[in-house]
């Protein structure tokens, strides 16, 4: 705990340094991302391997480092035997996005995600992501963020994602 807090007081003292100098991206108004995914499990996935999926992102910028998000898409894991079938995640989420420099964001979301695999009952859980990116030339998106889903217990996945927006203001 002790080591956290010196982190964030580096943290908040180089944002405020960069917002002075004008380094931060200008994330006004609406904008829209279509992205896919690359995902690898990491809680209590055993049976399933790598997946991936696509998304829809909705950006909104609040002020000038700071945005509002909102996401829906699906992630599908493979089975690591030919006999399992996939396994299905559905998350719909709100979030933010923080801007410390130009082009660098990290974010947090938090929502709903729907389980599934063939044959066995579906279930929701609370879904959480945390993570962060890289915006290139104000159109493309490239993070990386761990995907919880908890309900009677967790599970997660580490997913990439690469991102193009579709309106840029």
């Amino acid at each position: 705990m002790l080591k956290i807090i010196p982190t964030i007081f580096i943290f908040c003292c180089l944002s405020n340094v960069f917002a002075q100098q004008g380094l931060h991206n200008d994330v006004k108004g609406f904008q829209f991302s279509g992205g896919v995914i690359l995902a690898v499990p990491t809680d209590n996935l055993p049976l399933w391997s790598v997946g991936g999926g696509a998304d829809m992102l909705a950006q909104y910028g609040i002020i000038k480092y700071l945005a509002l998000t909102g996401d829906a898409g699906f992630t599908t894991l493979f089975g690591r035997r030919k006999d399992l079938h996939s396994y299905k995640i559905v998350p719909v989420r709100i979030g933010v996005r923080y801007f410390p420099l130009s082009k660098l964001y990290i974010g947090a979301k938090t929502g709903v995600g729907f389980l599934k695999v063939k044959g066995i009952d579906g279930a929701t859980a609370l879904a959480y992501s945390a993570g962060g990116g890289y915006v290139f030339n104000k159109k493309f998106d490239v993070g990386i963020t761990y995907d919880g889903y908890s309900k009677s217990g967790t599970i997660g996945l580490i997913a990439v994602r690469a991102g193009y927006f579709f309106s840029n203001d």
